[in-house]
């Protein structure tokens, strides 16, 4: 199964557009969007769900700390595009899970959770799915796990999230794919757990995962839109 994984949208239709015409090349199986679709305007954020339709690859996301709070209810009426926060869904041959927003900012932006509500939020998802599915499980989160390389600030801080981490530690789904730090784009593990975050889609980034139909192999690639 090939996944295409973005994040850090900030409204530029430009480079979905372009996104979406190259991948039409070469389809991916579903196109994940880790949060941050918008700078705050739920029409901005619905403008660039709209591409994502239009398309027909089927698309999941996760609003990030910089999308409107209504985006978190949000239910599309299409086959196409799906809010995965605190849903859990089968698609094909994996398992879909999410949770928008980031842990607590200096910044103050639109949707941030303390620790304690994340880590209510991922037990109420780890309620909905039993130990054999958690091994076909791909987390998509807006904010990444506290100390790996993919929530390193320039200043050589950690501030991704305790609980998340701490749930990942425990769980160990298949794939985490995230995104909130722009500079921190890359790939990690914790545990067997492959964690993703392409890099703002903004500036170009995004990541290519594969998963075999076995589950017991996944690896990702970094690629950035030329031109």
């Amino acid at each position: 199964m090939k996944l295409l994984a973005v994040s850090d949208i900030h409204g530029r239709r430009s480079i979905v557009q372009k996104l979406v015409e190259n991948s039409l090349k070469d389809p991916p199986d579903l196109i994940v969007v880790a949060g941050d679709l918008s700078n705050g305007s739920f029409r901005e954020a619905i403008a660039v769900l709209e591409i994502f339709r239009k398309s027909r690859i089927k698309t999941v996301f996760v609003p990030g700390n910089m999308d409107p709070p209504s985006l978190l209810t949000h239910k599309d009426n299409n086959d196409i595009t799906m809010n995965v926060h605190l849903r859990v869904v089968s698609i094909d041959e994996i398992i879909i899970a999410g949770i928008g927003g980031s842990n607590i900012t200096p910044f103050n932006t639109f949707i941030e959770f303390g620790e304690e509500e994340i880590k209510k939020m991922l037990d109420e998802i780890a309620s909905k799915i039993n130990n054999e599915d958690i091994k076909k499980l791909v987390m998509v989160t807006h904010v990444p796990p506290y100390e790996t390389s993919v929530d390193k600030v320039f200043t050589g801080s950690h501030v991704g999230s305790n609980a998340l981490r701490e749930f990942i530690e425990l769980k160990q789904p298949l794939v985490l794919i995230t995104g909130h730090i722009h500079e921190a784009r890359g790939i990690d593990k914790l545990g067997s757990t492959l964690i993703v975050n392409p890099g703002p889609l903004f500036r170009g980034y995004y990541a290519v995962i594969y998963i075999s139909k076995g589950k017991d192999n996944v690896h990702a690639e970094l690629h950035r839109l030329h031109g």
